[in-house]
């Protein structure tokens, strides 16, 4: 029986880190605590639910707003399943309510028990994290000078340019990507995208180094994942810059049949604007962010009329420390800037670059990986609405059978499944109502 002893309210930091070291875990707010949580606490083991309602509890005191969805939904979803006394169903309940409570006033825990924190020179955009936080860099850096001039100030599109990047021109722009602990992107990769190993191996790799040395990079090739239609390539390439705490823009390549997407328009064009990553550098506020080319094989090929989304991306990679933006009619460093991309199949990209790629297939997934891709869905669909995934309806034996075979008549197609997946869930709410008016 699980009882008061791991179902309570929120406790102090230092009594809620002195629980994970007691599970074996680091004492620290990070995915890869949340994820063991996660798992454990969802399993039929009851030593393994307890572990995880004590991991969930414990980081959701400090401070992490998805641990304390989920413990709320966890003792909820555990007073339904078991057989206890009234008042103890009432009281559990009550805990609960409490969680959600401190959810909904979005009560900020670390500083409510131990004061303010000391002012960062991080910025107010937190970085588009989904769950957790990613353990801090080895070494903290104040950040790294980007853009040393402006060329020709003195013209009016030059005025205009030094004011709009006065923010970051001959200044340290902050680092905002992250140094996950080690088999922590491995882990969150496995549990949320399992068919996709290698992707998480190739990135595991990539940190290797960095930890090693205790550089304050945070350093990775450009990969490409490559793989068949409804892989969820590009959901990962997403899930991935996440992880890495990386202000991340998709670029859809798809039909592009110029590089002003991508490239910066010159001056002299009425509407001149610098390249993409400049601008997301500018508005970010850090050195490192990520950008996305999705479907590059779909993209327009190097040497075409009007220019390309791969030649303006061969540009970058070339000497990425010194590339010139012809807006700024400057160089600016985007050694730190980590390049991601999507395609199909590969034979269409110029192998030039290619080679400046890391190539990552993407697997389609299997029947096996059902139950884990249904479980994004879920979390999915409740992030949309802005719900708690547990107020969406369970599937039944019909449902979820009529969805496993659907879904290995599609060929493991993530994008089919989704549909269905909504189809069957207006199906299961439908079902709730009649079974509620009778």
């Amino acid at each position: 029986m699980i009882n008061d002893e791991f179902i309570k309210a929120p406790g102090s930091l230092f009594d809620a880190r002195e629980t994970l070291v007691g599970l074996g875990l680091s004492p620290l707010n990070n995915i890869r605590n949340l994820e063991i949580a996660r798992k454990r606490a969802g399993s039929g083991n009851l030593d393994d639910k307890i572990y995880g309602f004590m991991g969930l509890w414990s980081l959701g005191s400090l401070g992490n707003r998805d641990a304390m969805i989920l413990y709320a939904g966890v003792i909820e979803r555990h007073v339904a399943e078991t057989t206890m006394p009234e008042a103890q169903a009432t009281h559990f309940h009550a805990v609960a309510d409490n969680w959600r409570r401190i959810i909904a006033t979005t009560v900020d825990l670390e500083t409510m028990m131990n004061g303010p924190r000391p002012p960062t020179q991080e910025s107010d955009d937190e970085p588009t994290q989904t769950f957790g936080v990613m353990d801090p860099p080895v070494v903290e850096k104040a950040g790294f000078v980007i853009l040393n001039s402006i060329g020709d100030p003195q013209s009016q599109e030059g005025r205009s340019l030094s004011t709009r990047f006065s923010s970051i021109l001959r200044k340290q722009v902050p680092r905002r990507g992250l140094t996950p602990a080690e088999g922590a992107v491995a882990e969150a990769i496995a549990y949320r995208y399992p068919w996709a190993s290698q992707a998480a191996e190739i990135i595991e790799r990539s940190f290797a180094i960095i930890r090693g040395t205790h550089s304050d990079r945070s350093y990775a090739k450009p990969m490409i994942f490559v793989g068949e239609k409804g892989t969820g390539k590009t959901s990962l390439a997403i899930f991935v810059a996440q992880l890495l705490g990386r202000h991340w823009i998709r670029l859809p390549a798809a039909g592009t049949s110029d590089g002003a997407t991508l490239a910066a328009t010159p001056r002299g064009w009425a509407n001149f604007r610098t390249s993409l990553p400049a601008q997301a550098i500018l508005e970010s506020q850090s050195c490192d962010p990520c950008i996305i080319i999705d479907e590059l094989d779909k993209s327009s090929r190097i040497g075409s009329q009007n220019g390309s989304v791969m030649g303006a991306l061969m540009g970058m990679l070339d000497i990425p420390s010194q590339y010139y933006d012809t807006a700024l009619m400057a160089n600016i460093d985007l050694s730190h800037t980590l390049f991601m991309a999507t395609a199909n199949r590969i034979d269409t990209i110029a192998e030039e670059l290619l080679d400046r790629f890391t190539v990552v297939p993407v697997a389609r997934p299997g029947i096996e990986h059902f139950d884990t891709i249904i479980a994004s869905l879920r979390r999915k669909t409740a992030e949309e609405y802005d719900i708690d995934e547990f107020a969406l309806p369970a599937f039944d034996d019909i449902e979820t059978e009529a969805l496993k075979s659907f879904f290995s008549s599609s060929r493991g197609s993530l994008r089919a499944l989704a549909d269905a997946f909504e189809v069957t869930l207006r199906s299961a709410f439908d079902r709730q109502r009649v079974i509620q008016h009778h």
